[in-house]
This record gives structure tokens, sequence and C-alpha cells, in this order.
């Protein structure tokens, strides 16, 4: 039923149409947390390119089902679209939910086969907790702490990534609560976990291109986290560009906190963000 609707929809918008798999394990040891959902271009196409989703939550809350819409909205102009889970915080710390989405990553390229995915055109994206895990996918290696026990552990690396109000440097947060749990401890604890779950930290020259979107005022996530970013990344030569949303907090509508600060509320989905999403999509993923 639900591909028939998706079908309906896209012939009335004459947007491409796609063939949706739910719930596929990535891992199968976990449960829903290590599932993911998969848009594929329906009829298919060879070698189409791959979009990652990774949603937000405070890394402590949330699911693929928070991506519903905008992976719908991607894989109708086109794209593959992954929209994956991962396992939370504090129940399973650091460095678990980096190992998943390595995990991810790797169960993915083992399948481009079968589901048709062009490995050298792959970009990660996620708001929130899940800008910050799509950063460290990207950035960061599958190695030591962050090799995933699974099966399949990735030899490919994202050509892209996109961060909208993503933490990119921990270290800056002092005592939060939600970090915390994240990382296992509190910074004096764990000095080398916040380093290293920290995308800046992870900077290199043969990092992909990078689009961040951010909130001027965000309470949540302050825009000198973007600043982090595109400071270490361009002073590695990488292609960085920053999307700065003057005025608005944090990007999707967290709850009343921020209406009672008086801060307003700008989406990620909201015209613009979402048109210098898909260009970036475009000018790095498309076939030239």
């Amino acid at each position: 039923m639900r591909w028939l609707v998706v079908m309906a929809l896209a012939s009335a918008c004459g947007c491409a149409s796609y063939e949706l798999i739910e719930d596929i394990a990535y891992d199968d040891r976990y449960g829903e947390r290590t599932r993911l959902d998969l848009y594929l271009p329906d009829p298919p196409i060879a070698d189409a390119p791959l979009v990652i989703m990774i949603h937000g939550g405070a890394w402590r809350l949330g699911s693929k089902e928070l991506l519903t819409d905008a992976a719908a909205r991607v894989a109708h102009t086109g794209y593959a679209v992954a929209a994956i889970n991962y396992r939370l915080a504090p129940d399973n710390p650091y460095p678990l939910p980096f190992q998943d989405v390595f995990c991810a990553l790797g169960f993915l390229e083992s399948r481009a086969d079968e589901y048709s995915i062009d490995l050298d055109r792959i970009a990660v994206m996620g708001y929130s907790a899940g800008g910050h895990l799509s950063l460290m996918m990207a950035l960061a290696e599958p190695t030591g702490d962050f090799e995933p026990d699974c099966p399949t552990v990735p030899t490919v690396r994202p050509a892209a990534v996109l961060s909208q109000a993503g933490p990119s440097d921990l270290r800056l947060y002092g005592d939060a609560d939600s970090i915390e749990d994240l990382i296992g401890g509190s910074q004096t604890e764990f000095p080398g976990r916040y380093d290293r779950a920290s995308p800046v930290t992870h900077a290199s020259p043969d990092d992909p291109p990078t689009l961040l979107i951010y909130g001027s005022d965000d309470l949540l996530v302050p825009y000198e986290q973007a600043e982090a970013i595109d400071t270490a990344l361009s002073a590695v030569g990488v292609d960085v560009r920053v999307m700065k949303i003057r005025g608005a907090g944090h990007l999707v509508n967290p709850g009343g906190d921020l209406y009672e600060a008086g801060v307003p509320i700008t989406s990620s989905q909201g015209p613009e963000a979402w048109a210098a999403q898909m260009d970036f999509l475009d000018d790095r993923l498309r076939a030239q």
C-alpha cells in the first residue's frame, strides 16, 4: 500500500518514483536500533547516488521515522536514500553509536550491487545529533574505538557531508547532560573520548566537501559550533560552504524552551535551506 501511495504522488507531481524497503537490519543483534529504511529509485537505475540520513534527538531520543518526510522528498528527486537508526545513550554510550553508523555504511557498501548504489557518490546528512554523527562518519576513520564489531567494516568514505545544527566540538560545551550521556561521563573523566568524539579533531585534507546549515541564535547548538568546524576544515583546504540562518534558533523545533526564550524557530526544510541542500547534493553527486 505504501508503494502505491508513493507512486500516485509521484505521478501527480511529475517527481521521480521510488520503492521503500523498511526495517532492513544492518546488524541483526540489536533489534530496531540497528535497522534502516531504504528508498530506491523505481524503476531501478544503474549506479544510483546514495544519501544517508541520520536522525537527531540529543543522542538519546528519536528514530529513522523522524526522517520519513525528508527522505521521501530527496528520493523524489532521483536519489537512493538510507534513513538509519543507531543505538541510543545513555544505555549505549561511546563508542557504540559511532560504531553503528560505520556499520550501516559498511552494510550499504556490501550491498551496493544488490541495491545498485554508486559507492563513489555517497553523501551523509543529519540534523543536530545526526549532524554530529554525519560529520563523524565523513571525517573520522572506522578504526580504534570506532571500528564496528559487525562483519561490515566500511572501506568507502562519503563524497559529501551536510550538517544541520550538528555539534562539532564537544569540548566547548562544559557540563551538558546529553553529551555526558553520550560519552559515558564528564570531560574531566574522559578527556580523550571528548577529543575523539569531536569532528573538529578529525579534519584532514582528504575530507569531503561539507555544507553547514546553522541558526545564528541557536541556544542548543551555538553558532560557534559551525565556526569551529568551518575553521578546522578550511585550514586544511577542504571545500566548506556555510549557510547561517540569521535570527534562527535550533533548526527543527525542539519544544517550548526556545519559544519561552523568545528565539524564533526556522525549519531546516524551509525553502532557502532546502534549496541549498539540494544544490549541494546535485553539485557533488550527480553524474558529470
